[in-house]
């Protein structure tokens, strides 16, 4: 598990020999409260995901950045610098967001990442086959 600037996230490396199928699965959790853990924490977040854009990875966490409108792949003006900067490191790096419905009243808060759509694709026909059999 790694705490940097208080961001939380944990990784595992997971090989699937019958998918020819190795990723890391990773879980991260982004506090809101600035005025506790400080200002840092975002720039963390945009080094992890830098770090691991590289890599076959799902990544799931709450980063609790709102107003980003992940269905239509955008921000309004009212969106904040930091939510702003993590939304360009994503689309920068080429990473797809997943997650497409709304998982606060308003937003998009709880989300799922990956480096390479057609990675959750085999991953999602394994689990499925898995499940009807």
């Amino acid at each position: 598990m790694g705490i940097q600037n208080s961001l939380l996230y944990v990784f595992l490396y997971f090989v699937a020999n019958k998918l020819s199928l190795s990723l890391f699965i990773g879980v991260c959790y982004r506090t809101p409260t600035e005025n506790v853990y400080g200002y840092g924490i975002h720039a963390s977040v945009r080094e992890l995901v830098s770090e691991i854009s590289n890599k076959n990875f799902v990544l799931f966490g709450d980063f609790n950045y709102r107003i980003i409108d992940w269905a239509s792949n955008g921000c309004d003006s009212s969106v904040s610098a930091e939510a702003r900067f993590f939304f360009d490191c994503i689309n920068d790096c080429c990473i797809t967001q997943h997650a497409d419905f709304l998982t606060t009243d308003k937003f998009i808060l709880d989300l799922f990442f990956s480096g390479e759509p057609e990675v959750m694709c085999r991953i999602w026909g394994t689990l499925v086959r898995v499940t009807i059999s």
